[in-house]
């Protein structure tokens, strides 16, 4: 199947690479040579952003397709496992960049109608 990349991230080390894609899944890739390690995937469709989070977490927000506007998902996941840790919801008027500070203690969500708004997510 073909997806298209909307976003990456490096992990700290810089030896995995997160690639976001418009089929909703997240594949983590070895750097060094190229080796899918293992595809996350929550319930929304177009992973728009990611970031990893100092202690490796890997947080990701997502537009959803089940939603009658583009409210979008924070998913935050323990990349060892792939474990999901935190699903939040994220309503607004169409949900469509997030951002992550480095120390994973909150997001930053902007929408169609030039607002943002801001979530404590804790770390």
């Amino acid at each position: 199947s073909s997806f298209y990349v909307e976003c990456l991230a490096f992990s700290p080390d810089g030896g995995t690479l997160a690639a976001g894609s418009d089929d909703g899944a997240i594949r983590l890739w070895q750097v060094s040579n190229g080796t899918l390690l293992q595809t996350l995937r929550g319930k929304g469709n177009y992973v728009l952003s990611l970031a990893f989070l100092p202690d490796g977490r890997l947080a990701s927000f997502s537009q959803m397709t089940n939603a009658p506007s583009t409210d979008g998902a924070l998913y935050v996941w323990r990349v060892s496992d792939g474990l999901l840790l935190l699903n939040l919801s994220v309503s607004g008027a169409g949900a469509k960049v997030a951002a992550f500070p480095s120390d994973g203690s909150w997001l930053a969500v902007g929408d169609s109608e030039y607002g943002v708004s801001v979530w404590s997510i804790g770390n």
